[in-house]
């Protein structure tokens, strides 16, 4: 079955035809609200770029998905792709924030510079929550110290991923164009809850 997805973006609307929905009984209600995400980044389109796809996937599934940044100028692009936004500030002081999430993503380059995000990632690991990190650029690797406790991992963007990551670059004023899979680093002691929930669903 094919699906129609209307996007508006400012005064124009966009529709994206042939998208494949693909039910699923693992996807038939909700995902319970427990389930949340949290993305730690400087701007909305290092997110989008980075790791934009894979956000999706989780908005797909069910996740509550919240992007957190130092720079909250223009959150356009993170609304395409479902999540929300809120100031880094705002949730390492605790305001509004539920305790930590069930999956915990970093930008590698605000993780080595600065000193609050790097507890809030040692604290999730400290729990065994589930980490993933993300460098930019070819080839780009991640801090020593977590390569100790982080694998490699690639996640291959569903056809509505890709879409709606294509129409997020767009509203970042960016071309569309991306690989159809997302490369980072996540916690390696277990399957991730993350990708097994994605993949009963996609």
């Amino acid at each position: 079955m094919y699906i129609t997805i209307r996007i508006k973006l400012g005064r124009a609307v966009v529709r994206l035809n042939s998208v494949l929905e693909t039910p699923s009984a693992a996807c038939a209600s909700p995902a319970p609200t427990r389930y949340r995400c949290e993305v730690i980044a400087r701007t909305a389109l290092e997110v989008v770029s980075g790791i934009g796809g894979r956000l999706v996937d989780l908005v797909m599934a069910g996740w509550q998905v919240t992007a957190v940044l130092t720079d909250c100028s223009d959150t356009r692009p993170l609304r395409v792709l479902g999540a929300r936004t809120v100031d880094l500030d705002s949730l390492l002081a605790g305001l509004g924030r539920e305790g930590l999430p069930q999956v915990l993503t970093v930008a590698n380059d605000l993780y080595r510079g600065n000193d609050r995000v790097q507890r809030e990632v040692h604290s999730a690991l400290d729990q065994r929550i589930e980490v993933a990190v993300w460098s930019s650029g070819a080839g780009a690797e991640i801090d020593a110290e977590l390569v100790r406790v982080l694998s490699a991992t690639r996640h291959r963007l569903s056809v509505a991923a890709r879409a709606f990551k294509a129409r997020a670059l767009i509203a970042a004023n960016r071309p569309p164009l991306f690989d159809p899979t997302e490369s980072y680093w996540a916690t390696s002691w277990a399957t991730s809850s993350s990708e097994t929930y994605i993949h009963a669903c996609i």
